[in-house]
């Protein structure tokens, strides 16, 4: 059977329907509109998951399976070595998946006493989810250079012992920093 690509998009504000909210964020049934499109593509088998970019796309299917492709669609990267099938076809299983990668290079490092160092690619992933947050909850666009010169601030304004002094209030998606009531 063949894969089934889907898009879902984190914007439309709802203004040509008057809805005074972004569309994805409407209640149906008691959940958002958004909850039950995930919902029903997380129940599909025939899904698979593929990211698309400015300069390309990447599949990444499963665990065990990453291709990253061009605006043309040339393949420029995949992981890992691929087992093949009893008939000698290619196949997407990779002899050593990324996950077990990732732990063979960890003991590996401690072992040769060899540093490993992710602070940037974890910097960089915690940026990607703050800004997909930001535009989530303001139903805008955000550059990346907005994000790194921004002084917004998320966490309490004294990292102490003790009570914390952060609003109780839950924000409410597409209108910024207006708590729900």
């Amino acid at each position: 059977m063949a894969e089934i690509g889907i898009v879902i998009p984190a914007a439309g504000q709802g203004k040509r329907m008057g809805a005074g909210c972004n569309k994805q964020f409407l209640l149906l049934m008691g959940q958002p509109i958004l909850a039950h499109t995930i919902r029903i593509f997380q129940e599909s088998s025939d899904v698979s998951e593929i990211v698309h970019g400015t300069d390309g796309w990447v599949n990444i299917s499963d665990r065990n399976y990453c291709e990253i492709y061009d605006k043309a669609g040339k393949k420029i990267w995949e992981f890992g070595e691929y087992v093949p099938d009893k008939d000698g076809k290619p196949t997407h299983n990779v002899k050593v998946g990324p996950y077990f990668q990732e732990h063979i290079d960890l003991v590996t490092a401690i072992r040769n006493n060899t540093p490993v160092n992710e602070a940037e690619t974890t910097a960089v992933s915690t940026l990607t989810a703050i800004m997909g947050r930001i535009s989530a909850y303001t139903g805008k666009m955000v550059t990346w250079d907005e994000m790194l010169n921004s002084d917004l601030k998320l966490g309490p304004k004294v990292f102490d012992f003790g009570p914390v002094d952060v609003p109780k209030e839950v924000p409410v998606p597409g209108e910024g920093d207006k708590p729900a009531k």
